[in-house]
């Protein structure tokens, strides 16, 4: 197994305050975000399902409590005493969803000492951290820590047609109690913290489009084929021809034109957006912890008890453009509680081991919707916007509850000073149900300003021809299409076609 273990001190020297960055100090590590979701991987294992449905591939830890999303770890970490980077399978003592390996980070306990500090950070984009700490000592037998964080930064990503909502910005608070009680043979560690992380976050960038790939003759999108710079996102239509058909496709009629979208703005920067809408996040957690030790002389017993409860919201602009056409909004929330028993050996000889029993009990809650707004389309083709009514928007809510009980035993035996033998067994058994509700939401719609250029027509046909509509070419190839389809005259012919319905505008 590789280790890669990281002192409190390196990373507040390094300005270390995530995961973000750990590959500067982790071979095999690379680190991905989307929006707020993180998507850490070891030696190319990583987490692609980061919905209530799906399991991370990476275990995150903190003081020994097991953290179920992965949107967690951006909440960050203060106060650190060791942060161990654990690369491959680590499932016979840390069980479910360590696949690719663990971070595990463990936080700086309380001592008898009378201690206070703190670290202000200043940076570009207006970055202002201080994180600080407070250590008493109550008794003889027990001392208190806490810890203070306020972290301030301005966003790296601009936008350059809403200035107040460039993405990539922090507004975090957090605060952490911690009690160690000592008796020499019995100790008990109570930890009690609240993080919330604010600020326009994120949304859902995680790379900047700069066009597409699309096929001259068919007017398709293909790999490998012409490179035209244009947002293709759904909504986004100006009416322009951007292809014209010249060899038969499924669905595109040849002579036809193709509205296949707008134009990217600001192309050339990677790091600059244009959107219209302001964005916001809302993250916060509540978590408690009690780990309890007991030294019965050759064996010691540990128990360790976590209950966190995390919620999480966000907003994205869903057409990535200065059009209004949707907004995206995600709701995530994940109440965990855990319990493990672990019997440990307290001797010096040549066989060392532990023997535990692990229960999980997860409730996920996930809730998505599409908000459809009445249209206005702004591109660089034209010289005035065009408007449209909404389309209808989307719901989902999805809950999972897990249950999850695991026996594990592991064994060193140590045949030299410089060679051992580790052997390690874990049975484990989870149950997870699952509930969906789907549907659209008929959101009201009101009349946008100036004339609606496009009507629908929706009409039950099991293969419609073109006598339906004779004044147009009607397209009925199987396939739907998210592009705009144009006459030879540059009128608009928006036709698909499925099972049950088929529609031309």
């Amino acid at each position: 197994m590789a280790i890669t273990a990281i002192s409190g001190e390196t990373l507040k020297t390094r300005g270390v305050v995530d995961m973000s960055r750990l590959n500067e100090f982790v071979p095999g590590f690379s680190f991905g975000q989307t929006g707020s979701d993180v998507r850490p991987a070891m030696r190319g294992v990583r987490t692609a399902n980061n919905g209530v449905t799906g399991d991370p591939t990476i275990g995150y830890f903190i003081d020994g409590i097991y953290q179920s999303r992965t949107s967690q770890a951006a909440l960050g970490f203060a106060d650190v005493a060791t942060l161990e980077v654990q690369r491959g399978p680590q499932g016979t003592l840390y069980g479910r969803n360590t696949f690719g390996g663990n971070i595990v980070v463990t936080t700086n306990l309380p001592t008898h000492e009378l201690d206070y500090g703190g670290t202000l950070t200043v940076g570009n984009y207006k970055k202002v951290r201080f994180e600080g700490f407070l250590n008493v000592p109550v008794t003889p037998n027990l001392a208190a820590r806490f810890v203070l964080v306020d972290d301030y930064a301005d966003g790296w990503v601009r936008n350059k047609n809403f200035s107040q909502a460039d993405l990539f910005d922090e507004n975090k608070k957090m605060v952490r109690g911690t009690l160690k009680w000592d008796l020499g043979d019995f100790s008990a560690i109570l930890r009690g913290d609240y993080v919330h992380q604010g600020g326009n976050g994120a949304s859902a960038f995680g790379y900047k489009q700069i066009g597409s790939y699309i096929d001259q003759g068919s007017c398709q999108t293909l790999f490998n084929a012409s490179f035209i710079g244009l947002n293709e996102r759904a909504g986004n239509r100006d009416g322009v021809a951007d292809c014209r058909a010249t060899a038969a496709s499924p669905t595109i009629p040849v002579g036809c034109g193709v509205d296949l979208g707008v134009p990217i703005e600001y192309p050339g920067e990677w790091d600059v957006v244009g959107n219209n809408y302001k964005p916001f996040r809302d993250l916060s957690q509540a978590s408690t912890s009690l780990t309890a030790s007991y030294d019965l002389g050759p064996v010691s017993v540990k128990s360790i008890t976590g209950y966190v409860h995390y919620r999480g919201r966000r907003t994205t602009d869903s057409d990535f453009s200065a059009s209004s056409i949707a907004i995206d909004q995600a709701r995530t929330q994940a109440d965990t509680f855990t319990q493990e028993v672990q019997l440990l050996s307290n001797t010096q000889g040549k066989l060392e081991y532990v023997l535990g029993g692990y229960f999980l009990n997860d409730n996920l809650v996930n809730g998505f919707i599409n908000q459809q707004l009445p249209r206005t389309i702004v591109s660089t083709a034209l010289a005035n916007p065009i408007t449209a009514p909404a389309n209808n928007g989307t719901y989902q809510f999805e809950r999972v509850k897990v249950y999850s009980r695991a026996v594990y035993g592991q064994a060193t035996y140590h045949l030299t000073d410089a060679w051992s033998v580790t052997g390690g067994v874990r049975y484990t058994h989870e149950k997870k149900t699952y509930l969906n509700a789907t549907g659209l939401f008929y959101l009201p719609r009101t009349a946008p300003n100036g004339a609606n250029p496009l009507t629908l027509i929706t009409i039950d046909d099991p293969l419609p021809s073109d006598s339906i509509f004779p004044a147009a070419p009607s397209n009925c190839g199987g396939a739907v299409t998210a592009a705009t389809i144009l006459d030879a005259n540059g009128a608009q012919v928006l036709s698909t076609y499925c099972p049950l319905k088929f529609g031309q505008t």
